[in-house]
C-alpha cells in the first residue's frame, strides 16, 4: 500500500454526531507494519471512535488511531485488521493493487484526485503560494488560471496524485475560494507512514 481510496468514511464517536469525509488511501504504519487508512484529522477527529465505510450503517472497518488537527498537520489514520483492509480495499478498487511512492509536487504540474463526493478532479499545483496551515506548509490546487470548482464537504482527506501516480498531497479543504493540500511527505513523516516497494 498505499492504495488510493475515494470512498466515504463515517466516524461515529460515542455521544456525538457522526462526521464524514474521504478515505484517501490505504497505508502502512512504519513501526508496526500494520495496515491502516488515511484521511484528514478533522474527519478522523475522535481517537478510538468506530469508522464505517460509506454510511453509518456500513461496515465498521476500524477505529481512529491518531488524529492531528488542528495542532499540526490536518491528517489522521485509522487502524484496521489485515483481513478487513484487504476485504474492503479489493471491494472498492478491485484486485489490481498498485504500490505508490510519496513525493513532493513540482510547481505547475497537473495532478488528479478522487473525492468521495465530487469524484474525479484535475488541477494544477501552485507551490509558490505556500499557504501555512497550523504552521505547516501547503500548496494550492488551481485550475489553470481560474479557481478550482472541485471540492465540497465530504471530499476532505482525498489524496493528490501526480502523472507518475505518486501521492504528492492530502487535500484538507478550501478557504476564500482557494483549495489547499498538505505535502504528503510531511504527512508521512508526522504520522509514521511508509510505502512498500512494488
Amino acid at each position: 500500500m498505499p492504495i488510493p481510496g475515494g470512498s466515504t468514511l463515517v466516524v461515529t464517536p460515542i455521544g456525538a454526531m457522526p462526521n464524514s469525509g474521504t478515505l484517501g488511501a490505504w497505508i502502512l504504519l512504519s513501526l508496526s507494519k500494520e495496515p491502516a487508512f488515511l484521511s484528514n484529522g478533522h474527519v478522523l477527529n475522535k481517537v478510538s471512535a468506530d469508522v464505517h465505510l460509506d454510511t453509518t450503517g456500513g461496515p465498521v472497518i476500524g477505529a481512529v488511531l491518531d488524529s492531528r488537527h488542528p495542532l499540526t498537520i490536518d491528517a489522521g489514520v485509522g487502524k484496521c485488521s489485515l483481513a478487513r483492509a484487504w476485504e474492503y480495499a479489493t471491494k472498492a478498487i478491485g484486485t489490481d493493487f498498485t504500490y505508490r511512492r510519496f513525493a513532493d509536487p513540482d510547481n505547475t504540474e497537473a495532478v488528479t484526485m478522487c473525492g468521495a463526493v465530487s469524484g474525479l478532479g484535475v488541477a494544477d499545483v501552485d507551490t509558490t503560494v505556500n499557504h501555512m496551515h497550523s504552521g505547516r506548509r501547503c500548496f494550492e490546487l488551481r485550475r489553470w488560471d481560474d479557481y478550482l470548482t472541485w471540492g465540497v464537504h465530504g471530499d476532505s482527506g482525498t489524496v493528490i496524485l501526480n502523472a507518475s501516480e505518486d501521492i504528492v498531497g492530502l487535500y484538507w479543504g478550501h478557504t476564500g475560494g482557494r483549495h489547499y493540500a498538505h505535502y504528503m511527505t510531511d504527512v508521512a513523516t508526522l504520522l509514521g507512514l511508509e510505502v512498500l516497494p512494488g
